[in-house]
């Protein structure tokens, strides 16, 4: 809520509400990756992104907020006539352990928005 003080004697203090949905930027399936494996073997994970508000916006930037137990790459691709990006995750950790971290990545819409993927890493001797 915002109060809006006029110079009216009526109406000194206007209250004003706004409510709206926002569409979410992008569908992504799976919600989140989930690296789980035996230590020392590939242990890899995809994600689909699929543009959903604006039609054919591209990533520039895709970072991880950790990186040390991870690599990532991500392609551009089309399902049909429809952009798609697959995300696909590497276990770069070589001991058992639990890691968490998280892929971000920006895209060229305006105002620049994130997508970001969750991933959980369980790591097993």
């Amino acid at each position: 809520m915002v109060k809006i003080h006029t110079n009216d004697p009526v109406s000194r203090v206007v209250t004003v509400s706004m409510s709206g949905l926002v569409r979410e930027l992008a569908r992504i399936e799976p919600k989140l990756i989930s690296l789980e494996g035996k230590a020392g073997t590939a242990v890899t994970a995809q994600v689909k992104i699929f543009p959903v508000a604006v039609p054919d916006f591209n990533i520039t930037d895709t970072t991880a907020k950790d990186g040390k137990h991870i690599d990532f790459s991500l392609e551009k691709q089309k399902e049909g006539a429809k952009p798609v990006f697959l995300l696909t995750v590497r276990n770069k950790k070589e001991s058992p352990d639990r890691f968490f971290d998280i892929i971000i990545m920006t895209t060229d819409t305006t105002p620049k928005r994130e997508i970001r993927v969750r991933v959980f890493g369980n790591i097993l001797p």
